[in-house]
């Protein structure tokens, strides 16, 4: 697993994927800010790390039954409530919601649902 980000984005990555390789293309200034590092500097170690990544995917056996439970954690309130327009999301937390499916396919369709009505919504303060 390859994961880019902010620096932030990479610490966090750390937490719940331990084996990632991460690289930082930018520095968390605010939610609305970063210091962008150039592509200079971030390429070859975004070259470096996907190549990593890349030799230490292989395959998993695939995970019968379920149902399966997904939550999902944006970073602003607005956008989970959002979320809570697809049928079966619920909100979980002030940030999060969730879900349950009883196949992986019902629950990879519900998360591009959900992703993709959250990318639309848009706080009126910043348009």
């Amino acid at each position: 697993m390859l994961v880019t980000g902010d620096d932030l984005t990479c610490v966090d990555a750390k937490g719940y994927a331990p084996e990632a390789r991460t690289v930082a293309v930018k520095d968390y200034v605010s939610r609305y800010a970063a210091v962008c590092r150039t592509p200079a500097r971030t390429a070859a170690d975004i070259r470096a790390a996907a190549k990593e990544a890349t030799a230490l995917a292989g395959r998993y056996t695939a995970v019968d039954g379920g149902p399966f439970t997904v939550e999902l954690e944006f970073d602003a309130e607005h956008l989970a409530a959002a979320a809570t327009v697809v049928p079966g999301v619920t909100v979980s937390g002030e940030r999060r919601v969730v879900y349950t499916s009883e196949t992986m396919y019902e629950g990879i369709r519900t998360f591009k649902a959900v992703t993709s009505l959250v990318s639309s919504a848009v706080e009126e303060q910043y348009g």
